[in-house]
């Protein structure tokens, strides 16, 4: 069958402007300005972008699900045996963007973090992190003023949440009160994303345990940093990342132990 891609749609505004395969990435709002017959939907949060879609008055009828695009590179037979070989079944990630959702997603458990479908920016992350406990009984506010966006922004005592799949901050608080009483603190887990240096540095003397740090900056040398290398992957950040991290971190080990080092060839 011929088709012709006239347009790529993304929540995230940092995609905005960049091209993926030569069509522009562009906000949802754009999506009266596209020519179109079919609207292909390769998310692992489908139900939300649906949502949102109608909400923009698109017909339901030419949705096409083509399944997750954003998911961990290995076989349905290797999947199982992650999920198998997992022992510590509850635990809490906070992770600065959605690969937090899909590592949940791709175990087969329930989410025990509210840090889910969202993106922190990388200096507020490092200030969350830094006092985590504080900031996990503050109260998340969304103020009129940061609703500039395609989606709710919302603030725990300054530190910003960007909900990239929630159409409403009506609906990503509630998502956000009923995900944070899973939270087990005694099974905290971290996972940031930088390929800035001075991030790095601050984010491995930050004083918490069973932390990890993704970067591509081949200079960063640090007890928490796991190195990607997804050369020849093509797409947005979050795809590649998840393309290539089981290739360099045992995550089941990392979930299991606490402990982060490479799989065993």
């Amino acid at each position: 069958m011929d088709f012709t891609i006239t347009g790529l749609l993304d929540n995230d505004v940092q995609k905005h402007g960049t091209h993926l395969h030569g069509v522009e990435i562009t906000p949802f709002q754009s999506i009266n300005n596209i020519r179109y017959d079919h609207i292909v939907l390769a998310t692992p949060f489908y139900a939300d972008i649906v949502r949102q879609l109608t909400g923009l008055g698109i017909d339901s009828n030419c949705l096409i699900r083509l399944g997750a695009s954003y998911s961990f590179d290995c076989s349905i037979f290797e999947t199982h045996a992650a999920q198998q070989q997992l022992r510590n079944r509850n635990f809490t990630l906070i992770s600065n963007d959605c690969w937090g959702g899909i590592l949940y997603s791709w175990l087969g458990i329930q989410f025990q973090t509210p840090f889910i479908n969202l993106v922190v920016p990388p200096q507020d992350y490092i200030t969350l992190a830094g006092d985590i406990e504080y900031f996990l009984n503050q109260d998340l506010i969304f103020h009129a003023e940061d609703q500039k966006n395609t989606y709710p922004v919302g603030a725990l005592d300054g530190v910003r949440i960007h909900f990239v799949h929630d159409p409403t901050s009506h609906e990503a608080k509630l998502k956000w009160n009923r995900r944070i009483k899973r939270i087990n603190r005694q099974n905290i887990f971290f996972k940031f994303e930088t390929e800035d240096l001075p991030l790095i540095k601050s984010f491995d003397n930050l004083a918490v345990p069973r932390k990890i740090v993704f970067t591509r900056n081949q200079s960063a040398t640090s007890s928490s940093v796991i190195l990607l290398q997804d050369h020849g992957v093509e797409g947005p950040q979050l795809h590649r990342t998840c393309s290539s991290c089981l290739r360099h971190i045992d995550l089941i080990k990392w979930l299991n132990t606490g402990i982060a080092t490479p799989p065993e060839q």
